[in-house]
């Protein structure tokens, strides 16, 4: 089989940075663009031996051109609703104008387009409109063209997704517009990404139009109830109102979740039409295990994904319904960071020992107290029979004289996670990094750690002093302590 060498335009978005590993893993030959190299860098796979990086904006005809010289395929997952952009339907529209033009140019073999479900006699918003607009004038060109519609897509980073994320978890009642009652057919980003991939391999999907959806059509509302339900929340109160504008609600959203209005808006506009599949062929010819809208949501909140974050080195070491590296600050949900590093002189091996018994660390007890508390509040919320057992930390992983991590079981008010690094920077010193991680859970769980934040940041410097104190007596033992800001909103890492 000769071997195919791949485009893809827009490999840094949400779609783009999973896709690329998975074509990096099938062995592709992978070429990206990029305009920020600083935001490329920052995904995993941007060194792969097989992907080659070219600078390129898609509203540049000639470095389009360039871009597609001895490309086979194209992935074509642009979209002008980030960013600075005012008028997206205009960008996306000589986007994809100049792409046709370009592909053309380079005698492309196909083309394929991730697009958004709706039907055309529909009164569509502006985002389905323009995704309708770019399917058709790529289908003008000589180049055939496969055409995937879908309609939310679930996963950590996904706008959709992480709009019903922060909405369920920090308002017990909602005053909601009345598209909470519209119908959508939701899908796992795993079964976007399989088809996506798979359909390299299936000629018979080339120049087609398929409808992509998980095996659920549920309502919004379902949606939020199916989340608290997974979360183990308190039960919602939603009041659907006919006069909340989509200008008004993407302020509101912005206020609520940090998401720009400018993305938000486009958004929630679209939730007005019903988004459900009527194709279903695609199925057949590429058959996969289509996970349901509760499963794809256990599988983007997993709380594992919080333990080992920034330690990858692979680029096919994260889930796909997880937050990676690279993805816009509000993805993943609220995270509050305390992240110290200590430059130390002397032997390793001594900090080791006292990290490996690190429970016994006395001021680490008073952190252990905080969560002793969150779980009394659990006990009063869901039963003390449910937590008696649990043990307030243990550690989840450990990589000698490298890393170690521990994690609470704690479910409410928030997990709490503690990691240490130790890296060597020459023969005679090494860095000991402490990051303290807690991620909230519900309003109740941010407003607990935000009233206790300020007691907790002290204590995490005690903490890292206390494993510092006798390690060399004769040295500065340390350099230098930081801290990153005490809360980030609405989320970094």
């Amino acid at each position: 089989m000769k071997q195919k060498n791949i485009l893809v335009l827009g490999a840094t978005g949400y779609i783009g940075s999973r896709l690329v590993p998975r074509l990096l893993k099938k062995g592709y030959i992978v070429r990206v663009g990029f305009r920020s190299k600083q935001k490329l860098n920052m995904r995993l796979w941007s060194h792969h031996e097989n992907l080659e990086a070219i600078n390129l904006d898609v509203f540049d005809i000639k470095s389009l051109k360039e871009a597609m010289k001895g490309i086979n395929i194209v992935y074509y997952l642009i979209h002008s609703m980030e960013g600075k952009i005012k008028d997206f339907i205009k960008a996306d529209r000589i986007a994809a104008q100049n792409t046709i033009i370009a592909a053309e140019d380079a005698k492309i073999e196909r083309i394929i387009y991730l697009g958004g479900l709706g039907a055309e006699e529909e009164k569509l918003s502006k985002h389905l409109q323009s995704r309708i607009e770019v399917s058709k004038i790529l289908d003008s060109c000589s180049i055939p063209v496969t055409t995937l519609r879908a309609a939310i897509i679930i996963g950590s980073g996904s706008a959709a997704f992480e709009m019903m994320r922060y909405l369920v978890n920090r308002l017990p009642i909602m005053i909601t517009p009345k598209w909470l009652r519209t119908k959508n057919q939701p899908i796992a980003i795993r079964n976007v990404l399989k088809y996506l991939t798979d359909c390299l391999e299936v000629p018979e999907t080339i120049g087609e139009v398929y409808d992509i959806g998980g095996p659920d059509i549920i309502t919004y509302k379902q949606f939020m109830e199916s989340y608290v339900e997974i979360t183990g929340l308190l039960k919602r109160i939603i009041f659907p109102i006919p006069f909340f504008t989509p200008n008004l609600s993407s302020y509101w959203i912005r206020l609520i979740t940090g998401i720009q209005s400018s993305l938000a808006r486009p958004l929630i506009d679209g939730m007005k039409n019903e988004v459900v599949c009527h194709d279903f062929r695609i199925r057949e010819l590429i058959p996969q295990n289509l996970i349901d809208h509760k499963k794809a949501i256990r599988l983007a909140l997993n709380p594992k994904q919080y333990l080992s974050y920034g330690s990858h080195s692979k680029y096919d070491d994260l889930p796909a319904e997880w937050h990676i590296p690279g993805d816009p600050p509000w993805s993943g949900g609220l995270v509050f960071q305390d992240h110290r590093k200590v430059v130390l002189n002397g032997n390793s091996h001594n900090t080791w020992q006292k990290l490996v018994h690190i429970e016994r660390n006395n001021k680490l007890q008073y952190i252990f107290y905080l969560c002793k508390f969150g779980a009394f509040l659990e006990g009063i919320f869901k039963g003390f029979k449910r937590i008696k057992k649990k043990k307030i930390m243990h550690l989840q992983n450990i990589i000698p004289e490298k890393e170690l991590t521990l994690h609470t079981d704690i479910i409410l008010p928030g997990y709490v996670i503690l990691r240490y690094l130790l890296r060597r920077i020459n023969s005679k010193s090494w860095e000991l990094h402490q990051i303290f991680r807690i991620v909230p859970k519900g309003l109740i769980g941010i407003t607990y750690w935000l009233t206790f934040l300020p007691f907790f940041n002290r204590i995490s410097k005690k903490v890292l002093e206390e494993i510092c104190s006798d390690i060399d007596r004769n040295s500065p033992i340390y350099h230098k302590i930081y801290s990153t800001p005490k809360l980030y909103y609405p989320q970094r890492r």
